[in-house]
């Protein structure tokens, strides 16, 4: 009688019932290795989520948003709340020229350091559209602080001046007393704090000991605010030498110069092709070019000039000539880089060539009607009815004393709001602007009050409502009136 087989033996004996453990076996490897990779993209979208979390609570300490719900019937109405950055005091030419001038120690900094701080702003959202020039001295500038173990770094609702960068360590990132995410070395945080005054959207703590680079605000404004005064005083002085502008405003040259764009060639680049259609205007503002042209009925370009940094061509095409009447040809081996500007762009902020030569006096209208309420007081206002209600204070209907015939509105602003938020300028540039100004498309301020609680602006009355709810209104009335014309048909 033959002894009975084990385990082993048995699955020798039987190859089939082998063959069906392999493949069991082939098929839980494969299955484990689906979990793993289901894991790791799981893990992605978990790092995708909290980063995109962290991006919407920076966004929302901008723009405050309120997710109370509504009915359907009655929509529920909010006031809307204005953010503005923070405004920057008028200065004097003197001064403007010494901030021009103003330069921050340099601290020193390994170049993997250097390196670091620079890839981590440009990564990041909110800076990394600044130019080379301010990244490299914003680099430059940062110094270096250090946190121990649970030590806080920053704190929820507190308002903050400092940008932070990372350099070593993990900090835990919280927010209303749930941990959002842990950050590691080469990332920005507190970078809302020296571009708007607002408060910490987050609490972080050091996970363990860190080494940071911080900038401050001021530091950081400055940096900003210098760049663009020298590149502003550059490209103008680089208009002045231009005889198409040499008889226009300094304000006008200032406008000009702030939409001009950088565009840079390498050597033998066309930059404008003879008999090709154009509608931009170059100056240059590194290196040189080769102008050539071609005689009719050869294809032999023939050397004309070498044009050099603060030249220019392509002026004619401001004015309306498109076409081309010669090639302009990138000539350093460095590269070119010109000022750039296009018709479209110059016809809509300055308009026509021709009109803003001449000389514009002063409004005489507009005089006369400042004078005309020169004399009017705060007491001479008698209030008729609140036209409305918002964030700064109140407007009130109004008429002048002995005269029924004209209203007016009058604009109250608390003084105390207004320096909370910090926009006594914005103020005082509203009251500017608005003096000068005289179009039948602008509200019409005609004098100015304060006394010990309140800033009045005595504007024009506006009484048809405002605009975007007429057009509402009119829109929902064609509607049905295309639903009672479908009826007819």
């Amino acid at each position: 009688m033959p002894l009975p087989l084990n385990g082993v033996e048995q699955r020798a004996a039987n190859p089939r019932a082998n063959m069906g453990s392999l493949e069991m076996l082939e098929i839980l490897a494969k299955k484990d290795d689906l979990i793993k990779d289901l894991e790791k993209k799981l893990k992605v979208k978990d790092d995708e989520i909290t980063e995109l979390r962290s991006q919407l609570d920076k966004f929302q300490s901008v723009i405050p948003y309120s997710a109370g719900s509504s009915s359907k019937d009655q929509p529920r109405k909010t006031r809307a709340q204005g953010i503005s950055a923070e405004p920057q005091a008028l200065r004097t030419i003197q001064e403007l020229s010494e901030l021009s001038q103003t330069t921050f120690p340099e601290v020193a900094k390994s170049q993997r350091s250097k390196d670091l701080l620079r890839q981590a702003i440009l990564e990041n959202d909110f800076l990394k559209n600044l130019e080379i020039g301010q990244v490299k001295e914003i680099v430059e500038s940062m110094y270096s602080v250090t946190y121990e173990e649970g030590s806080l770094i920053i704190k929820e609702g507190d308002i903050g001046s400092m940008l932070y960068i990372m350099e070593e360590g993990r900090v835990e990132v919280s927010k209303e007393g749930k941990v959002l995410c842990y950050m590691s070395p080469g990332k920005v945080f507190g970078e809302l704090a020296i571009l708007y005054n607002c408060k910490r959207t987050a609490t972080i703590k050091a996970a363990t000991s860190c080494k940071l680079y911080a900038i401050d605000r001021k530091c950081f404004q400055t940096i900003m605010m210098r760049t663009c005064l020298i590149r502003q005083a550059e490209y103008t002085n680089f208009l002045k030498s231009v005889p198409t502008f040499q008889s226009l405003q300094e304000e006008t040259l200032i406008k000009i110069a702030d939409v001009l764009e950088e565009t840079y060639y390498t050597q033998g680049d066309y930059i404008i092709r003879q008999g090709a259609r154009g509608d931009t205007f170059f100056i240059i503002s590194k290196g040189r070019v080769r102008v050539t042209m071609k005689s009719p009925g050869t294809l032999e370009e023939k050397y004309i000039r070498n044009l050099e940094k603060g030249e220019f061509f392509g002026e004619k095409a401001l004015q309306g000539e498109d076409i081309r009447t010669a090639n302009i040809i990138a000539d350093d081996p460095d590269g070119v880089t010109c000022l750039v500007i296009d018709r479209d762009s110059f016809k809509q902020l300055i308009g026509n060539l021709e009109e803003i030569k001449q000389y514009y006096g002063p409004d005489i209208s507009r005089r006369k009607m400042n004078e005309e309420f020169s004399s009017v007081e705060l007491a001479d206002l008698r209030k008729i009815a609140t036209l409305g209600v918002g964030g700064f204070g109140r407007v009130e209907l109004v008429q002048i004393a002995g005269d029924s015939s004209r209203s007016f509105a009058l604009k109250q602003m608390k003084k105390s709001q207004i320096v909370e938020t910090r926009q006594q300028q914005h103020i005082m540039s509203e009251k500017d602007i608005m003096l000068e100004a005289n179009c039948d498309f602008i509200v019409k301020l005609f004098k100015t009050f304060k006394d010990r609680k309140y800033l009045y602006m005595l504007m024009e009355s506006c009484l048809g409502g405002e605009l975007w709810t007429i057009l509402r209104r009119q829109e929902r009335h064609q509607r049905r009136g295309l639903g009672f014309g479908c009826l007819l048909r």
